[in-house]
């Protein structure tokens, strides 16, 4: 059933997708970016850690959820067509997100969803494990 309904949904959707064969060799901002969201951030002291020291940038331009420039203001205005959402960081620092790595997702992974025995009660995300 999956198969057929695949199929059907790339006979109606196929004819009709322009970009399906678009030319990948462009450059990554000359492709069409109209209509898509983008944020140039700026204004700020922007640390991307780049290597083995921090690198600071001038602005950072985002579309939907990744990032796709790092460098000039400037250049981010004029390289990447469509509409920018502008966001003045008012001199805050913008720098990347860091994991904790203690946290160790995997073991969270196995563990919150079994029983839990423990000496107190441990608050997990279905509810609270009561102590043993």
């Amino acid at each position: 059933m999956q198969m057929k309904t695949l199929f059907i949904f790339l006979a109606l959707v196929s004819p009709f997708d322009s970009n399906a064969l678009a030319d990948v060799s462009k450059s990554p901002g000359m492709e069409d970016d109209q209509g898509l969201e983008q944020t140039l951030f700026y204004g700020g002291d922007i640390i991307t850690m780049e290597g083995d020291k921090p690198t600071y940038v001038e602005a950072v331009l985002e579309r939907n959820g990744e990032i796709i420039y790092v460098g000039t203001k400037l250049s981010a205005l004029n390289d990447f067509r469509g509409k920018k959402t502008e966001f003045n960081l008012e001199g805050k620092t913008m720098m990347p997100g860091f994991i904790e790595p203690h946290l160790h997702p995997s073991i969270a992974a196995i563990m919150l969803p079994t029983d839990t025995i423990a000496p107190h009660e441990w608050k997990k995300p279905d509810g609270i494990a009561r102590a043993a």
